[in-house]
């Protein structure tokens, strides 16, 4: 895929500190700036903590307040496109992103492009980090595609979506809270015919 600038937007809350940290360091050579949007109440609850030290690219977005992973989403987004970010990678404040998550995710948007399909959303195999094996949906299985997996919905940990196409499909719901806020949107681009993916080439901890 022709190079994009793409931000970070990373949700946390109270987070576990050394998680966070090993997340930050896994993903950061991989991306052009990363949002952390914190919903801890406690104010200034990341500055002691050497996160936001870690390197220039990091910025903190301190809401001091709860207001759910949709809303803050919303405004780490924002603030990434009114700096001209072309496409936005989510991540948890536990995820554990592979060296190749970005690139790998990219190269599939391209080659999904070039296949004829709207890519919504693609993300990757997704495992638990303490036992090592992957999560497998019971009912939304999905179709297998070559390199991918298509599913109805995907949750957004690890996943990318592109400017235009947020634009088109429209912000994450804030009222929905945390429950269902990824595959919510990832519906309502299934009726705009865009569909998401699931890369079997790169598999993120969470």
């Amino acid at each position: 895929m022709k190079y994009k600038k793409i931000a970070g937007v990373l949700v946390c809350y109270n987070p576990n500190i050394e998680e966070l940290k090993e997340c930050v360091l896994s993903i950061i050579p991989q991306i052009d700036k990363l949002y952390i949007v914190d919903n801890t109440e406690k104010q200034s609850y990341l500055i002691n903590t050497g996160i936001i030290q870690l390197d220039s690219k990091i910025e903190l977005i301190e809401l001091k307040e709860n207001i759910g992973i949709a809303a803050a989403q919303n405004i780490g987004i924002q603030k990434a496109f009114e700096n001209n970010f072309e496409a936005i990678l989510f991540l948890d404040q536990d995820s554990k992103p592979p060296k190749n998550l970005v690139v790998e995710l990219l190269n599939g948007i391209t080659q999904l492009e070039n296949e004829g399909s709207k890519v919504a959303t693609i993300g990757p195999m997704v495992y638990n980090r303490d036992s090592n094996s992957e999560y497998k949906s019971l009912i939304n299985k999905g179709k297998d595609i070559s390199d991918f997996i298509e599913k109805d919905a995907i949750i957004s940990s690890g996943s990318i979506i592109l400017k235009e196409v947020y634009e088109d499909v429209g912000r994450l719901e804030n009222e929905l809270f945390i429950d269902v806020v990824d595959f919510e949107w990832c519906w309502r681009a299934r009726q705009k015919g865009y569909k998401s993916f699931i890369s079997k080439k790169v598999r993120n901890g969470a």
